[in-house]
């Protein structure tokens, strides 16, 4: 009797994972096409210009151009005037306190007391600011010609190698 119990049980888990598999089997097919698939119609220069536009190599080269121009702000941007603030607010709850021994009786008042000075006020605010222009530096004047010639270096590589494509293609 315990054997037909626990079959029973074990084929009903069978049926219930094969049905759960059953319906899952189309979800998971959708998810491996991206839900609808792309229908392109190109005539041949159209689907020429389609792939060399999406070509790896040519969306590198377009990469690379725009990380070229952004090196080029950044660096200018060292050029640039550089502001800087910065604003402190402290407030001690429980300031801090340092002991002083009865023997010094000037700070006290009573010789041979203890007495408890706080040099911290509660409130303390520091405000500052700093601005600071690059005057003159060769090494920068330098640094922002080389990068400007790098990337004009790269942007006709990538225009002499778009063009040799193209001309191998047609």
């Amino acid at each position: 009797m315990k054997r037909n119990i626990n079959s029973s049980k074990s084929s009903l888990i069978k049926n219930i994972l094969w049905l759960f598999l059953w319906l899952c089997t189309p979800a998971l097919s959708q998810s491996q096409h991206g839900g609808e698939s792309k229908l392109y119609n190109f005539s041949l220069k159209q689907a020429i210009d389609y792939a060399l536009g999406n070509k790896d190599s040519v969306l590198n080269a377009r990469l690379d151009e725009k990380i070229a121009s952004q090196k080029i702000r950044e660096y200018t941007a060292r050029g640039l005037p550089q502001i800087n603030g910065n604003a402190e607010f402290d407030m001690y709850y429980a300031k801090p306190v340092t002991i002083i021994p009865g023997g010094f009786g000037a700070f006290t008042g009573h010789p041979g007391a203890d007495a408890t000075i706080s040099f911290v006020k509660t409130f303390s605010t520091t405000i500052g600011a700093s601005a600071s222009q690059l005057l003159f530096d060769g090494s920068f004047f330098v640094g922002l010609e080389a990068i400007k010639n790098s990337s004009a270096t790269i942007i006709i590589f990538n225009q002499t190698n778009g063009h040799r494509i193209g001309s191998v293609s047609f």
